[in-house]
């Protein structure tokens, strides 16, 4: 257990769930995996890090499309800073956002995420300026790419108790 900056403690275990993604079919397996176990464990927010150009918003596609298959077209936040997608059944709508380009909390307060949280699917990339602002049930999950090309894919879900 550790203390986050925020005075929460914060359980810290190996990962939940690990993959080694050497196909674009491994990555929407693992994405979907993801998706099935927060949609049946009453989490709604993802949190994706990892270098550019490590897949990301991919993996984010990928798990858009296992919740609502008719979505063919997901593109990157990184721009529009925000995209809503309409989920299947009875799931809330999914906020994709990218905090890449915030350069303050200011900005992130503006984009209405706080509230997302709490009503909605929210997957983030580049959350690391956001840290302190994400839900306690938040589900992280960290890409690498490994020296073969493949990515390397770890959900980590934790816990945040208050003192």
């Amino acid at each position: 257990m550790q203390i986050d900056s925020a005075g929460s403690y914060v359980c810290v275990a190996s990962p939940s769930l690990e993959f080694s993604c050497t196909t674009t079919n491994d990555t929407r397996q693992a994405a979907a995996s993801v998706a099935n176990f927060m949609t049946n464990n009453g989490r709604h927010c993802l949190a994706l890090y990892g270098d550019v150009g490590v897949g990301k918003t991919t993996f984010a596609k990928y798990f858009i499309q296992f919740l609502n298959p008719s979505i063919e077209d997901v593109t990157s936040p990184t721009f529009s800073l925000i995209q809503i997608y309409s989920m299947k059944d009875s799931l809330p709508d999914l906020w994709h956002a990218d905090c890449y380009r915030l350069e303050s909390m200011d900005e992130f307060e503006e984009l209405g995420l706080d509230d997302a949280f709490y009503s909605n699917i929210v997957i983030i990339e580049w959350p690391n300026i956001i840290e302190k602002r994400l839900p306690s049930n938040v589900v992280r999950v960290y890409m690498s790419i490994q020296p073969n090309n493949a990515r390397n894919v770890k959900m980590f879900v934790s816990n945040r108790i208050s003192i």
